[in-house]
This record gives structure tokens, sequence and C-alpha cells, in this order.
């Protein structure tokens, strides 16, 4: 029986990949890491600084991490505000409010900073429907760790293995289960076929198909 539905943002809630991807080419090739989109498709899910870590690593770069989490972090809240309502992802609103009426409780657990996460959960209009906004930043670990959903399902005050967790990322369904969640993952179109997904309770290719699927899980 699944009693609360927690949400991951990025890539599920709002196509915010490509603007992330933006961003980060832009904000770290100045620092030295001069990054492509096929490069951060291996770092999709992860904490920001844990990112900014990651191609410091890899481009043999010393950095201010928290200087670039900042400049990033300050582009992305911009642009959320400009563009997050235009790249809302079909089916949210559908879903969310299928949800509430089944007296589901929601929440969104991302490995975005908190400050972001509240800013796109305003502007999508998702605010009325989430009883739980959390990050990752308050967590020892981001993704594919599962303390994020753990401890949304702590505030929700549900048991984790009455969770289903949304999500669009590998690192973010291996977080769900190691929660002990079920899964859904909502891949982007061109990572559909990933092997990976596997380990999913249900791959879906968009949000609008997800009621018929909960109520299968939960037969």
């Amino acid at each position: 029986m699944i009693k609360a539905v927690i949400f991951d943002l990025d890539g599920l809630l709002i196509n915010s990949e490509p603007i992330w991807k933006r961003v980060e080419i832009e904000v770290f090739s100045r620092h030295g890491m001069p990054v492509t989109e096929k490069d951060l498709m291996q770092s999709v899910g992860l904490r920001i600084d844990e990112v900014i870590m990651h191609w410091a690593q890899h481009f043999s770069v010393e950095v201010d991490r928290d200087e670039i989490q900042a400049e990033v972090l300050s582009k992305m809240q911009e642009a959320i505000v400009k563009e997050g309502l235009a790249n809302k992802m079909p089916g949210v609103d559908e879903v969310c409010a299928y949800l509430q009426d089944q007296q589901i409780p929601m929440a969104v657990a991302s490995s975005s900073h908190l400050a972001l996460i509240q800013t796109a959960v305003e502007i999508l209009g998702l605010k009325k429907y989430m009883r739980v906004v959390y990050s990752a930043e308050f967590e020892s670990h981001g993704k594919p760790h599962p303390g994020v959903f753990l401890a949304a399902a702590d505030y929700l005050r549900v048991d984790p293995l009455q969770c289903l967790v949304l999500e669009d990322s590998v690192n973010g369904m291996i977080a769900a289960k190691a929660a002990r969640m079920a899964c859904v993952v909502v891949p982007a179109k061109d990572e559909m076929d990933r092997p990976e997904w596997g380990l999913a309770d249900g791959v879906l290719p968009s949000l609008e198909g997800l009621m018929e699927l909960v109520e299968n899980l939960e037969e």
C-alpha cells in the first residue's frame, strides 16, 4: 500500500536539466573545467558541490567550490524564475491533483539547494500540494545515498516501505531503492532503453501514465 509519494525535481517536475547543463558549462569553463553536455550526463542527480568537486578532480584543477557553487545557484535561480513555468513537465498537475484526491501526501526531495527547490515549486504552482520540501544539502551525502528520501519519509511520518519515489536519474533510482522504497522512473526520451532501469518498479515515458501505474502497484 502506497501511503506517500516523493517527487524528485529536476528532470521530473521541471525540464531543468538543459538549463543546469547550460549554466554549468558556462561557469565551469571559466574555472578551468571545460565540460561538455555529454560529460555532464555522468553527474546528473548529484548535489552541485559534489558535481563541482567531481569535475575539479577530473580536470586536475584547484577551485573555490563555494564561489563556483554560489555562481551556479545564482544563475539557476534567475533561469528558473524566467523559464520555469514554460518548462513544467507533462502530467504534473494531473498527477498531483489525483494524489491529493486520493489523500496521499506528497513531498519533493531533491539534490538541488532548498532555495532553488522552493522557487521551482512556487513557480510551477505546486506549493499547495507538497506537504514536505526537502534538500539533500542537509544530508551528509547526496544521491545515490538514500538519506534525502529517508528524511522526507520521516518528515511525512510514513514508513519508507510505504513510499513511492518518482525519479528520472539512475542516481536517484539507486537512492530510492537503497531507502527500500518503490521507485518509478520517468527518463528522458533518449534514455528510455537504459538497462539500469531494470532496478525500478516501473518505467514511464511521462508522468501522464502514473495514475494507472499507482493503482496497479497498490493491488
